[in-house]
């Protein structure tokens, strides 16, 4: 960032939100996948719902920590293993 000039206090605070943001968003993704296979699409919504309004999930799960890292990659994982 400060290569580009860009090394701003509030987009250096942001930017592991950023980063991270992707990786979230594939976990859920492979999450949704494996609940429509495991156990079907209408409980899968409602397993969306109470993921979704869940204020620990909303508030910590964005930020980088190591185990958010490793439930991303045991979501993928366990996608692949039901294949």
């Amino acid at each position: 960032m400060k290569y580009f000039k860009c090394d701003y206090q509030y987009l250096v605070l942001i930017s592991p939100y950023i980063a991270h943001f992707p990786l979230m968003a594939l976990s859920d993704w492979y999450l949704w996948k494996i609940g429509k296979h495991t156990v079907g699409k209408d409980a899968t919504k409602v397993a969306f719902i109470l993921m979704l309004t869940n204020m620990f999930m909303v508030e910590y799960e964005i930020r980088c920590f190591t185990n958010t890292l490793e439930k991303i990659l045991n979501v993928i994982a366990f996608w692949f293993f039901l294949q």
